[in-house]
């Protein structure tokens, strides 16, 4: 699975196109959210099935319908704690990171600004 970690209160990226179960859950430590299309996948038949993903617990708190990934691999959205450790990644690690810019702040300077960080590229 690729796991879409979203942070407490964010607001740029969250599941949309919801069709089953209650997406204010997904802030609840081991909550996953799931597209319906990949069920049969994923074996997963309903809301509030368990699942195990690398060891660490979930369970479906939600449905979405049309959020397909370009890969084989589903997408699986959760907090950010629980994306890191189905991803089994330390706190400090990520793939990729939503930002928005300020108002007044032009979204090339906020690039660049973060290119100008370590190990970052914006």
């Amino acid at each position: 699975v690729q796991v879409v970690g979203i942070e407490p209160g964010g607001t740029l990226l969250r599941p949309w196109n919801v069709v089953g179960g209650d997406p204010s859950r997904l802030h609840e430590p081991g909550a996953i959210m799931v597209d319906i299309s990949e069920a049969e996948k994923l074996k997963l038949n309903r809301v509030g099935e368990r699942r195990e993903i690398f060891g660490a617990r979930a369970e479906v708190v939600g449905l979405t319908k049309g959020i397909r990934s370009f890969t084989t691999s589903p997408f699986v959205w959760a907090d950010l704690d629980s994306a890191r450790a189905y991803a089994l990644y330390p706190a400090d690690r990520f793939n990729y990171v939503m930002v928005e810019a300020a108002p007044g702040v032009s979204r090339d300077d906020l690039a660049k600004r973060l290119s100008e960080l370590p190990g970052l590229d914006a």
